[in-house]
């Protein structure tokens, strides 16, 4: 059982700074989060090194807020979304920061456990209240404890994948452990279908076959090559819809088995006579964080680009999507690839896989990125070379004593 220490306390503040309570009046949520995210980035600076200061988060980061300033100067965004750019490359930053924080000082399994620890918490406030949601937005989705069933089912694959990170080992050789993950994920799908999201049961099936010892997939999975390519399949959707529809088995997934059209919620209109005009008239810079041109130029019909790396582009253009592709790489090359990775690991998957026809690519996807790269990058050789040391000690004591 791992003890909880003081600086625990700044996981926990930073998921809640991140994670909106929708439950709470608006100038509350923004009082709260500005004052939790400024207090860890203190907490961060204050503990680092100067040469920890610059790190990856800071490639996609910059871009967001150089995207969004160009964006505010062609008057496509307002001035509150230029800062609220801000603020989302700073809490990007606290979420490397405060794992690296961990991970340099070889404590790589209470990072994993705290981040747990106030995801458990939401899930199960969020399962819980399911059949309760707090109000439906303007666009229709009902909204619940921490938003709409999107970010709700990204929560639960948060959980999943850092379940998975922190006790693969015993869900590898104990049948009761696989068997209590099955059940986890199975309970993920059951949620994902009371709240009408489709894509979250696509994407729990990625866990769900690593409930199974599958060791070959399982280090196929970290590949650098891989993830790449995943990305490069899921974010061609737009281009291949009409394409990939035509396959019967395919058909027969999205009507009788996800109950949805084979337009996917119109999904091609958006694609082809909105989202692709649009990016062609700023391709560079996109249109800036939180803009609503899409939105706009469909009458509020279609609020976003409804794909994970096109969404990017809309919204910081090539160099965002650049920007994002590379860290995804990058923090995947950097990987020790030990078993501690291979749950968040599931959770990229899981959020690429929802990006082919979802707007996923947000902080859920760079925590478990910074999570491949930065878990056990240097405390799992040190703590697995400290075991061995101990049992090595014991075993020579005894032979002594024989």
């Amino acid at each position: 059982m791992i003890k909880r220490k003081y600086d625990s306390i700044y996981i926990y503040a930073l998921f809640a700074a991140i994670v909106k309570p929708y439950f709470l009046p608006q100038v509350v949520q923004q009082s709260l989060k500005l004052i939790l995210i400024l207090g860890v980035f203190v907490f961060i600076i204050t503990k680092s090194k100067k040469k920890e200061l610059l790190n990856i988060s800071l490639v996609f980061g910059i871009t967001v807020i150089i995207s969004s300033f160009c964006a505010y100067k062609m008057h496509y965004i307002p001035t509150v979304s230029f800062f609220n750019s801000v603020y989302y490359a700073m809490c990007l930053y606290c979420i490397h920061g405060i794992i690296s924080y961990y991970t340099k000082r070889n404590r790589s399994k209470e990072c994993l456990q705290y981040f747990l620890d106030i995801i458990s918490l939401y899930c199960l406030a969020t399962i819980i209240t399911s059949r309760f949601p707090l109000y439906t937005d303007t666009s229709g989705l009902k909204i619940y404890l921490f938003g709409n069933k999107f970010t709700s089912n990204y929560v639960i694959f948060s959980f999943l994948g850092l379940f998975y990170s922190l006790y693969g080992g015993k869900i590898k050789k104990n049948i009761a452990w696989r068997a209590m993950y099955f059940i986890l994920v199975l309970t993920a799908m059951i949620y994902a279908r009371l709240v009408d999201c489709s894509t979250a049961i696509v994407s729990d099936l990625v866990f769900l076959i690593f409930c199974f010892p599958i060791d070959v997939v399982k280090k196929i999975t970290m590949s650098p090559k891989v993830v790449f390519g995943t990305v490069v399949f899921t974010s061609a959707f737009p281009v291949l819809m009409s394409y990939i529809i035509r396959l019967k088995f395919v058909q027969h997934i999205i009507v009788n088995i996800l109950g949805e059209s084979l337009t996917i919620n119109y999904r091609n209109v958006i694609y082809n006579s909105y989202l692709f005009p649009l990016i062609s008239n700023s391709l560079i810079f996109g249109y800036g964080y939180g803009n609503t041109m899409l939105a706009e130029k469909t009458n509020y019909a279609f609020g976003n680009a409804q794909n994970g790396l096109m969404d990017i582009v809309l919204k910081y253009g090539i160099i965002g999507a650049t920007a994002i592709v590379f860290t995804i790489i990058y923090c995947y090359t950097k990987s020790a690839k030990t078993p501690f990775n291979e749950g968040v690991s599931l959770l990229v998957y899981a959020i690429l896989i929802a990006g082919m026809i979802e707007v996923t690519y947000s902080w859920f996807l760079l925590l478990g990125l910074f999570l491949v790269k930065l878990i056990d990058e240097k405390s799992v050789s040190v703590l697995s070379i400290k075991k061995s040391h101990y049992k090595f000690i014991i075993k020579l004591k005894k032979a002594r004593f024989q």
